[in-house]
């Protein structure tokens, strides 16, 4: 097997999940841990985004270029983290088109919108682009959606963020920058998020608090959202060629 060969094949990565919901006004660990199906991105030829082949000097400076835009972790929270254990979710992860970034299919609201949002283990913040937001690709409608919610500024969720902070109109607003001086704001609400289960099924999850992103500006601005997973301490990657 070729070293090219090598860099097509899928990588398995396994790790905890914390996620922000409503009930407990806590981070839990959603699942024991959630399995991600990593797809490199000279393995996609069917894929409309991929490119042709680089040649290796194309990969090395591709790849200097990614480690510049590596997120920081401007999404810290004030809660404590508790031990709940359910069962495993796995979703499909395919490549951004410069391979610099992994983007997660899951789906959002209800009826279930698809998104594709880049995976970030170094953010807790989960965020799509929703309506009013200029220029923006494959916007969220929360108003065609039954089960958004949005938060006031006087919510416990909203004072559990960092990085939120409270406006004129009662409303919960957010405002994250990353390493690249990228940025999105907008104001945080809950949603119905839809996952991929091990079995290939798929389990719903009420509740996730979430940036519903009104203002982009940056790398960012060219992704549909951010899913944000950080949990440095505690997960691990497990990684095989199948």
């Amino acid at each position: 097997m070729t070293y090219a060969h090598r860099l097509a094949a899928v990588l398995a990565v396994t790790f905890h999940v914390l996620l922000v919901t409503s009930k407990t006004g806590a981070i839990i660990p959603l699942r024991n841990k959630l399995a991600l199906r990593l797809i490199h991105r000279d393995s996609i030829a069917l894929l409309p985004f991929n490119k042709p082949k680089l040649s290796f000097p194309d990969h090395a400076i591709q790849a200097i270029n990614s480690s510049r835009t590596c997120p920081d972790n401007y999404s810290n929270t004030k809660i404590s983290r508790s031990s709940v254990s359910l069962h495993d979710i796995s979703v499909p992860v395919v490549p951004m088109e410069d391979g610099s970034i992994f983007l997660v299919n899951i789906s959002i609201g209800e009826p279930p919108l698809p998104q594709l949002l880049a995976m970030d283990t170094g953010s807790q913040l989960i965020w799509v682009h929703c309506t009013h937001c200029e220029g923006c690709n494959n916007v969220f409608d929360p108003k065609l959606s039954s089960t958004y919610t949005q938060l006031s500024s006087n919510s416990p969720e909203c004072d559990k963020f960092v990085h939120s902070h409270h406006d004129q109109e009662s409303q919960c607003s957010y405002a994250i920058r990353y390493n690249d001086e990228s940025t999105s704001r907008g104001v945080l609400a809950m949603e119905k998020f839809t996952f991929v289960t091990s079995t290939g099924g798929t389990v719903e999850v009420p509740d996730i608090v979430f940036g519903c992103a009104l203002a982009t500006k940056g790398s960012v601005g060219d992704l549909n959202g951010i899913l944000g997973l950080e949990a440095p301490e505690r997960y691990y990657f497990t990684a095989r060629y199948w």
